[in-house]
């Protein structure tokens, strides 16, 4: 079963590498810089603590919707402040509302 397992690692680490995702070593980092808790940094990211255990312990590998996301969410302080807001308007300010006819 060890063998299993590490071979499972290998292929792993080959696919993120491949498709240039992050790697779980390299968002643990990057939740340490940005010194954010992996139950707060879930939230903002709208996903449950268990998905981003998953992918911190390689266990399951992200989308790349959802890498794309969270290098934007470690990059830039204003969205992880937008994120926070749980604001239903967020990213509709300019929008204007269609009239039902």
């Amino acid at each position: 079963m060890v063998g299993t397992l590490e071979v499972d690692d290998q292929v792993n680490a080959a696919l993120r590498a491949h498709l240039h995702l992050l790697t779980p070593a390299e968002m643990r980092a990057g939740l340490a810089r940005i010194g954010m808790t992996q139950k707060d940094a879930a939230e903002r990211l709208g996903i449950s603590e268990e998905t981003l255990s998953y992918w911190l312990t390689g266990a399951q590998i992200q989308s790349r919707a959802m890498d794309n996301l969270l290098r934007t969410f470690l990059a830039f302080p204003a969205v992880r402040d937008a994120l926070q807001s749980h604001d239903p308007q967020f990213g509709l300010a300019d929008i204007q509302p269609q009239s039902v006819s």
